[in-house]
């Protein structure tokens, strides 16, 4: 029979310290991973809710508001359920053409905090 010594028995397996480093740098890749991929689906969920406002945004300019001839106030809801808010100022100043500061919120949901908010310089009817 043969006699097996201290260090033989030890070249059989991994040690415990081994096995608990590979699973350490398993988990940190993973984590890494799920936050790149979460990451990614954030940013192309914000890409699309802007897509889906600029769209809003030219339906609105070719059928609520094809001509301002002075100071208002509007709001609505788009088919596609998206909110607006329109609001046009007078441009104080001596101009043969009357100019305006068109501000227009759009949201998709009931609040209002996260409207995005586009700005346009128009000119009016002389």
């Amino acid at each position: 029979m043969k006699s097996m010594n201290r260090t033989e028995a030890q070249d059989d397996g991994f040690s415990l310290l081994e096995v608990i480093i590979a699973f350490t740098v398993l988990a940190i890749s993973l984590s890494i991973g799920v936050q790149t991929i979460s990451g990614g689906t954030g940013t192309f969920k914000k890409s699309a809710e802007i897509s889906r406002t600029a769209i809003a945004i030219d339906e609105l300019w070719s059928t609520k508001i094809r001509e301002i001839n002075n100071e208002e106030n509007r709001s609505g809801e788009l088919e596609n359920g998206v909110k607006w808010r329109y609001r046009s100022t007078a441009i104080p100043g001596k101009t043969t053409v009357p100019l305006y500061v068109v501000k227009v919120l759009v949201t998709e949901t009931d609040s209002w905090e996260k409207a995005v908010d586009f700005t346009y310089f128009v000119s009016g009817k002389p």
